[in-house]
């Protein structure tokens, strides 16, 4: 996992964490982190396409592939989108409740077995 200028926006961590209370081998908790990871990225990356002006995506893609961790296309964006911190955050909320909701179930049916 790359680091990416929205990861201080996000709720990712506490995922992991109840992840590793499930009995899955080492490869498997790291392929499902990396479908958590996978799962936000997505969801973040429309959360901001949405918001942003159209002629402005392809400067974003630029920006994100040739420095993904570069807190400057933050600030980039909210010339565009002010309150762009806030989609991010809640939009994140949003991801990490169904992520949570579905590890929390799977940790249930677990427990009956």
């Amino acid at each position: 996992m790359n680091k990416i200028f929205w990861d201080d926006l996000i709720h990712f961590d506490e995922l992991i964490h109840g992840l590793k209370e499930l009995p899955f081998s080492s490869a498997e908790q790291a392929e499902l982190i990396e479908l958590i990871d996978s799962t936000y990225h997505h969801h973040i990356l429309d959360e901001i396409l949405k918001a942003l002006p159209r002629q402005e995506h392809d400067r974003f893609m630029q920006m994100l592939a040739e420095r993904p961790d570069d807190k400057e296309i933050l600030i980039y964006i909210m010339r565009f989108v002010p309150d762009i911190e806030a989609r991010i955050t809640n939009r994140s909320l949003q991801v990490r409740d169904i992520l949570k909701k579905e590890i929390d179930d799977t940790k249930r049916r677990h427990l009956k077995h």
